[in-house]
């Protein structure tokens, strides 16, 4: 597996080299920086997260976290893979996340309605919906009647939907929230500031306005 870091610049590093040089500084205490202080933390780096803000009260804050890459991403792009490959990982990762954490984590998989209210939007989905077939996703047509039923505050429009049943949401800053109780128990330390400067001088040291810290990567989480 591989993770991000920045520094002077930015590259791609196996995971076990970057825990295996210890010390390293998080940058953002959203739900990337927290999972990224996690998945080191319990794997034995010594780790600090740092934001001026509150965990996950930043851009996290303002997700709405659907997990829906079939619909969030074209047909055969990468981004679709990549996607796929995560809500794959899902139901492991949060199992994980609940029992390290030591409390539930927010999440449902209980599919998602997409609606057409126009041609163009029936035609779009009606062709999503046989491009999903023909992959093996699981997905439903459902007319406008059935539609209306399952939804009775859409308006009367809407002429149908795309059901894919493999979606599913989560809360981002409770997830949040549970990443970080989960990196504290492997020993990470959330540190409130906020970061002014990154600097290289043979490892990496990051200003935190008047504090100095030091480290051999930092990585930016936003």
């Amino acid at each position: 597996r591989y993770i991000s870091v920045t520094g002077v610049q930015t590259c791609a590093l196996p995971i076990s080299r970057v825990v295996a040089s210890r010390d390293i500084v998080v940058a953002g205490a959203g739900l990337v920086g927290c999972a990224v202080a996690f998945e080191l933390a319990r794997r034995g780096a010594r780790v600090r997260v740092v934001d001026g803000r509150d965990v996950g009260r930043g851009a996290t804050f303002a997700s709405a976290g659907m997990l829906a890459p079939y619909a969030e991403a074209d047909a055969g792009s990468d981004l679709l893979a990549l996607c796929e490959a995560g809500l794959a990982l899902y139901d492991d990762f949060v199992a994980r996340l609940t029992a390290d954490s030591g409390e539930p984590v927010p999440y449902v998989r209980h599919g998602s309605l997409h609606v057409a209210h126009d041609d163009a939007e029936r035609s779009r989905l009606v062709a999503l919906h046989a491009a999903l077939q023909s992959r093996g996703v699981a997905a439903e047509w459902r007319d406008a009647h059935t539609v209306q039923v399952h939804e009775p505050q859409l308006s009367d429009r809407a002429s149908g939907g795309l059901w894919i049943q493999a979606h599913g949401q989560v809360d981002p800053p409770e997830v949040a929230d549970a990443l970080r109780r989960a990196a504290e128990r492997h020993g990470a330390v959330f540190v409130r500031g906020t970061i002014t400067r990154i600097g290289q001088r043979g490892g990496q040291t990051v200003d935190r306005k008047s504090t100095r810290l030091n480290s051999s990567h930092t990585d930016i989480s936003r």
